[in-house]
């Protein structure tokens, strides 16, 4: 697994698609978004941790569907927590408005059968969904998420 700062982004993509077949992530710090909502969203890929108090996201990078910018979600409930619509996985979170910028993985599927609510899952010191798996949805307080494999 490749855990990378954002800064050395350029670089991890290359070796992403020619050297390793594992996902490769990173801890994203800083990037956000104006469309009309100011949210904190991976600046490539799909999430696949949170950590709230820090305001940092663990990315992972996956090829997003490049027709699409996302979208903001503010009502689908799923598995007792605010979810991105099926088929479709977190890109970004504004906590306090409990808005998620959901968009669809490209060349990739996510595997809706396999979903399931993560109540310890813990790396790269935040809580964040096994290796492989990217968020679907998030509930703050109870501190859980919701992971689902992508394919």
């Amino acid at each position: 697994m490749n855990i990378l700062r954002k800064g050395a982004l350029i670089l991890i993509l290359s070796f992403s698609f020619t050297a390793s077949a594992q996902p490769v992530e990173y801890i994203d710090v800083d990037s956000n978004t104006t469309t009309g909502l100011i949210m904190h969203y991976c600046g490539v890929g799909l999430m696949s941790g949170l950590h709230v108090k820090k305001n940092l996201l663990l990315c992972n990078i996956v090829n997003v569907n490049a027709h699409s910018a996302g979208f903001n979600d503010y009502t689908t409930l799923r598995n007792g927590m605010h979810a991105c619509p099926v088929g479709t996985a977190m890109s970004g979170h504004h906590v306090k408005n409990n808005v998620l910028k959901c968009n669809l993985p490209q060349n990739k599927t996510l595997d809706t059968n396999s979903e399931y609510v993560d109540t310890n899952g813990f790396r790269e010191g935040m809580h964040a969904c096994p290796t492989g798996w990217v968020m679907t949805g998030v509930h703050v307080k109870k501190n859980h998420v919701l992971c689902t494999k992508l394919n």
